[in-house]
């Protein structure tokens, strides 16, 4: 726990809130395109299964990150071809798992690598679910 506590602490990009992913969810294919944001979910995906995934969140397991950010061809494998390799000096890397301690850890691996533009979502998937939900009772 000490190990993956001071992985997440030793990253040093910026954090987004519910807002901001909130309206990540909510773009299309094109405007996804345009804003040059890639939100990984590095979650199994067998908890995506049994629990959902954030709206236009790339799944890529933290076993794979760093093979899928170094390699285009493992990337593509990975997302279908859905979006294309990120470029590690103008593409956004946004990172969101289950409770924000993968993501710190996936965050880490991709500044390692090189890439420049890094966040992190530390309320992750369950604070965004309930956010979500609770939203929707407030709308109503």
């Amino acid at each position: 726990m000490g190990q993956m506590t001071s992985m997440f602490s030793s990253f040093s990009g910026e954090k987004w809130n519910f807002e901001k992913v909130l309206s990540h969810s909510q773009k299309s294919s094109k405007e996804l395109a345009e804003s040059r944001e890639y939100l990984i979910d590095v979650r199994e995906e067998s908890e995506i299964r049994g629990s959902g995934a954030i709206p236009n969140a790339i799944n890529i397991p933290l076993g794979h990150v760093e093979s899928a950010l170094k390699f285009p061809k493992i990337f593509d494998q990975i997302v279908s071809g859905s979006r294309p390799f990120p470029d590690a000096e103008g593409d956004k890397l946004i990172f969101t798992c289950q409770s924000g301690m993968r993501a710190g850890r996936a965050a880490v691996m991709a500044q390692a690598l090189g890439y420049e533009i890094v966040a992190v979502y530390p309320g992750s998937f369950s604070v965004f679910s309930s956010w979500k939900i609770l939203n929707v009772i407030l709308i109503q």
